[in-house]
């Protein structure tokens, strides 16, 4: 993260940076995970007809990454509220966050504003987290049982 800030500058644009960086390899994993968990009978019948790459991806591949995909975007928006302390912690200019709040707490030894800070920001990832199952749940749980 310090190597972020010396690249981008210790503004909000390295703040997203940190974000995206800590959130984008689950996501990509996962995805991955997903596209290539085909099964290989499906892809047997749809080399059958000849299909194109395009066709394959958008009709056999995407629609059975599903739930790979959210199960991955799901932990990247925890990861990515992770992301946001973590930044706002290392580049305090700016709009003061939640990182900024930890660390200010921690150096004054107010434990009670320090604790709540912490609770705070740990219903965030909850929520965010429980957010994202929803969606997928909502997109994927009608065709697709665990």
């Amino acid at each position: 993260v310090p190597l972020v800030g010396f690249w981008f500058g210790f503004g909000f644009s390295a703040r997203v940076f940190v974000c995206v960086l800590i959130a984008l390899f689950p996501l990509v994993s996962n995805t991955l995970f997903g596209l290539k968990s085909v099964d290989p009978g499906m892809r047997d019948l749809f080399a059958l007809h000849k299909p194109s790459r395009l066709t394959v991806l958008r009709k056999l591949e995407l629609p059975a990454a599903m739930p790979s995909i959210f199960v991955g975007l799901r932990t990247s928006a925890g990861l990515s509220v992770v992301g946001a302390i973590v930044g706002d912690f290392f580049f305090k200019q700016g709009t003061p966050g939640i990182g900024v709040l930890l660390d200010n707490y921690r150096s004054r030894l107010q434990s009670p504003e320090l604790f709540a800070a912490i609770i705070l920001a740990s219903l965030l990832g909850v929520v965010v987290f429980l957010i994202f199952g929803w969606i997928g749940r909502r997109v994927v749980g009608r065709w697709y049982n665990a």
